[in-house]
């Protein structure tokens, strides 16, 4: 079983945010166990229970660039205010940094593989990826 950070696949995340609500209306209107809870461990059990460990072990790259958690029970605790994907877009709250994030750590890892591969500028997208990063981190803090 993997551990670790999953191998990021942009054509599957590209289908994941862009399936509509009318597709999701179409399919729970013919399948009437559609999106509800459980119904993969009813349809196939053995999976479900892989999926869920498959997915305790292993983190993507916008828990990372997000810093999005897994676990609901860690946001619920927490007391305080959580992101939640149904709320309207007017009543999420503001992240900013995201991008200052998102670019800082794209640059540390081009230029981390262009140092490795023995090329002097890498060093600088490098340099630019920490700037990137730390004044991202900085900004969501505030």
């Amino acid at each position: 079983m993997k551990v670790g950070m999953r191998k990021p696949n942009i054509k599957k995340s590209i289908k994941a945010r862009t399936t509509g609500k009318v597709t999701r209306a179409v399919k729970k209107s013919v399948n009437p166990i559609y999106g509800k809870k459980g119904a993969g461990f009813v349809k196939d059990p053995a999976k479900s229970v892989k999926n869920s460990i498959y997915h305790k072990t292993t983190f993507g790259v916008g828990d990372v660039v997000c810093g999005v958690s897994g676990s609901s029970s860690a946001a619920g605790s927490s007391g305080g205010s959580s992101f939640d994907p149904v709320a309207p877009a007017a009543d999420r709250p503001k992240k900013k940094g995201g991008l200052l994030i998102g670019f800082g750590v794209f640059a540390l890892f081009v230029g981390g593989g262009a140092v490795l591969g023995g090329n002097v500028g890498g060093l600088v997208g490098v340099l630019i990826g920490a700037v990137c990063l730390y004044f991202g981190i900085k900004k969501r803090n505030k």
